[in-house]
């Protein structure tokens, strides 16, 4: 790795030494900091059309350059000053919330809501450069937000921020040099991801094809009289959810009444089905806090399905707990938890086309018991869940190695670029 001749201390934490003949500066010294607008929802014509991407936080993704926004304004709406345009090559800082301190750049002329904050370059810096710079920020901004209920940074604190300014054509060489190395990592990322996909879509095509046609290919088929399962093995039957156990409704204590929690029995919401296997939640409710919600226990075993917002996340109870409204949970009548496990996975995309939909998609408690599937002998249905958890586990395994080589590669990406930003590395 390439050094510089000579360091010296720049003063700032984050920053470290840098090159004797760099500066640190405010921002606000080589850029303008403006504040996006959203225009009145009472017109519409400001927003039909796709003339001019409004960028709000959600549009700024990994991708240092942003060439697309989820909506778009109209030359009226920039006609009648009901937005602020700002010029290409502006660099958009999100200002406001959980995802503070994100940065993109556009190459186009472009309008952002007031959640972000546009930084426009002067001549005295590159637009990358100093894009580049922002994305090793993201814990300094933070610290330096103002946080009420949301972190905000506004103009002035965002033009505070210390940047390290090398001469602007070593500031132009280095943008190239991360630009290049950046889509290189970029690239290696997108073609792990895309083969985490592919295996999730095989995962997912196994589980199908085990809980729809069994194991044993030379098993005699029959239609099964339901569209969209086809045909099943001759053995089978065509039955409802509510037969393989009971199935129930969870539900929440009175928040405002210290008696129902803190106490030793686990509540699960959808947000705390993260594994297969349910061991404990974030919360926990008393004896009394049961009893307030009708004794809804779930015994070992049982199959929790998140039925509201998200529709179909899965897992098994590792021990006894209860729920929110926003799981249903199946009793099996038999050990087949997996069985139902697996089926119910196989099930859900199915399912979720059968959820009401006002505010939030969410599965009714009717619906979901009276779902049909294929349901094997039970002998069989053992069969099938120890065979789809020998394949799902070696695929899982998999997946979870290209998980974390995605993250070590977004690791080194991140000290590439503040390394070199900083003057750690010279590349040019």
């Amino acid at each position: 790795m390439k050094r510089y001749e000579k360091y010296k201390d720049s003063g700032v934490e984050w920053i470290g030494e840098i090159p004797e003949h760099w500066q640190v500066m405010p921002i606000k010294r080589v850029a303008n900091i403006q504040t996006g607008t959203t225009p009145s929802t009472k017109n519409p014509e400001y927003f039909d059309s796709d003339d001019i991407m409004w960028f709000t936080p959600g549009d700024i993704k990994e991708d240092l350059v942003m060439t697309k926004s989820e909506r778009y304004l109209s030359l009226r709406a920039k006609k009648e000053f009901a937005c602020r345009i700002f010029p290409p090559q502006s660099i958009y800082l999100v200002g406001i919330g959980a995802t503070i301190g994100k940065v993109g750049v556009c190459e186009e002329e472009a309008s952002s809501n007031q959640q972000i904050n546009a930084i426009v370059v002067n001549n005295n810096a590159d637009y990358k450069y100093l894009a580049y710079i922002l994305r090793c920020q993201k814990e300094d901004i933070y610290l330096r937000a103002n946080v009420v209920t949301l972190p905000i940074i506004n103009q002035e604190k965002t033009g505070e921020l210390l940047a390290p300014i090398a001469p602007l054509s070593e500031q132009k060489a280095i943008a190239d040099y991360l630009d290049a190395q950046c889509t290189k990592i970029d690239n290696v990322i997108a073609t792990q991801e895309k083969r985490v996909e592919l295996l999730k879509e095989l995962k997912q095509s196994i589980i199908t094809h085990a809980v729809t046609r069994g194991i044993n290919p030379e098993a005699k088929l029959k239609d099964s009289g339901v569209e969209w399962i086809g045909m099943i093995p001759e053995n089978w039957e065509i039955q409802k959810v509510k037969h393989l156990g009971n199935v129930i409704a969870g539900s929440t204590p009175d928040t405002n009444n210290e008696e129902f929690w803190n106490g030793d029995i686990n509540w699960i919401t959808p947000a705390d089905m993260k594994q297969k296997f349910i061991s404990t939640g974030n919360r926990f409710i008393t004896e009394k806090g049961l009893q307030a919600i009708g004794n809804k226990i779930c015994p070992k075993g049982s199959v929790i399905m998140s039925t509201r917002a998200p529709v179909g996340t899965l897992g098994i109870a590792e021990s006894m707990l209860t729920t929110n409204q926003g799981c249903k949970a199946i009793i099996p009548n038999y050990e087949n938890s997996n069985f139902i496990y697996y089926m119910l996975m196989s099930n859900v995309e199915v399912l979720k086309s059968k959820s009401n939909t006002t505010t939030f998609d969410e599965l009714g408690m009717s619906t979901l018991a009276n779902h049909e599937f294929a349901c094997p002998p039970l002998s069989e249905q053992k069969s099938i869940a120890d065979y789809l958890d020998a394949k799902c586990t070696k695929i899982d395994n998999i997946i979870a190695t290209l998980k974390k080589h995605v993250d070590l590669l977004k690791e080194y990406k991140q000290s590439l670029i503040t390394e070199v930003v900083t003057g750690k590395r010279k590349v040019c």
